[in-house]
């Protein structure tokens, strides 16, 4: 069953639009980037957006969400535990976060 994991970063106040804008970035880069230990890519999709152009001002100060999905929750695991280069971005990108908004679910409940 596909896997989705959101996240959304709220940036320190001292972190300038460049840096964020790296973090984008590299963050895109994850999907052609991360693979499995055989050398398969594994992240089925990647969406991102920032600056929150929502009319109910309702963002929390969030700058930037990223929506990666995965076949199953084992990737998942891989991805937030062991590869090495999801576990490069993350030293790059924590020490910039004020917070970070995580969400994952594995199914969309339709009726």
């Amino acid at each position: 069953m596909p896997y989705t994991h959101i996240v959304s970063f709220k940036y320190r106040s001292d972190v300038d639009a460049a840096k964020r804008q790296e973090a984008y970035d590299r963050f895109l880069q994850l999907k052609p980037s991360c693979e499995t230990k055989e050398g398969k890519p594994y992240i089925l999709d990647l969406k991102a957006g920032k600056g929150n152009v929502s009319p109910e001002g309702k963002g929390h100060g969030y700058d930037q969400i990223f929506i990666a999905i995965f076949a199953n929750e084992r990737d998942v695991a891989y991805y937030l535990g062991e590869d090495p280069v999801h576990l490069e971005y993350m030293d790059f990108v924590k020490p910039l976060l004020e917070d970070a908004f995580i969400f994952d679910f594995t199914d969309l409940e339709q009726k």
